[in-house]
């Protein structure tokens, strides 16, 4: 099986239907040091981890409707439930 490619901040923003200063707040907000890159032309991309951490950042503000603070605890019990399990 195939890497996914790093995806572009544009091409991201355009799936979620958000702009793409929102998903550079998210980077502050919510990912890691070191997951994202700057590509020749200055292109911001993300890993595979960072999109789909974005897409359910996008899920928890958007469609259910948690706050910042209650987006970030989500996650956090998310990533608690999956160490615990394995």
């Amino acid at each position: 099986m195939t890497a996914q490619p790093w995806i572009r901040i544009g091409d991201l923003a355009r799936e979620l239907d958000e702009p793409a200063h929102v998903l550079r707040w998210w980077e502050h907000e919510f990912a890691q040091r070191g997951q994202v890159r700057r590509m020749v032309g200055g292109w911001r991309c993300y890993p595979p981890e960072t999109a789909n951490l974005f897409r359910e950042v996008h899920r928890l503000l958007r469609v259910e409707m948690f706050t910042t603070e209650g987006a970030k605890r989500q996650l956090r019990l998310a990533r608690e439930r999956e160490q615990a399990a394995g």
